[in-house]
């Protein structure tokens, strides 16, 4: 690499930096400046104030949010389109059901999804079936 380049990233790499801790963040406003005079029992307080203003700005943060999460252009697609979403799942259950993607081999029977599988794999007619326990896992 050329001793040119070299030299642009190193600069470029400080001014970087620089300019990277020199930038106001969100906290900044909860620090106050420190006084190295201050004996342990104001520190102490300072301390405690600290926290409680880290907890209020935590606490009026999570405020807005959650009135953001109310507001009715929040709301997920899922609860905008519930009869869209109930056509799109029935169809890839109906699909999994065709394609015996989950599928006991032990009862011949197939399962819309993993969830359901799973739960049948613990049922009494599944183990009387010959489904056997190994180490606490069902297997089919």
């Amino acid at each position: 690499m050329p001793r040119a380049r070299m030299l642009t990233l190193a600069v470029e790499d400080v001014l970087t930096n620089f300019f990277f801790t020199a930038y106001p963040t969100i906290m900044d406003e909860l620090w106050e400046a420190g006084d190295l005079s201050l004996t342990p029992e104001e520190l102490l307080q300072r301390d405690e104030a600290r926290q409680a203003r880290q907890k209020q700005h935590f606490k009026n943060s999570y405020i807005k949010n959650g009135q953001r999460m109310r507001d009715k252009e929040s709301i997920s697609w899922g609860e905008r389109n519930k009869d869209k979403l109930k056509v799109y799942t029935d169809r890839y259950r109906n699909k999994n059901l065709l394609e015996k993607k989950f599928y006991c081999t032990t009862c011949d029977t197939a399962f819309p999804d993993s969830s359901k599988l799973k739960r049948h794999n613990t049922t009494v007619r599944h183990l009387s079936l010959g489904g056997a326990r190994v180490h606490g896992q069902v297997l089919p």
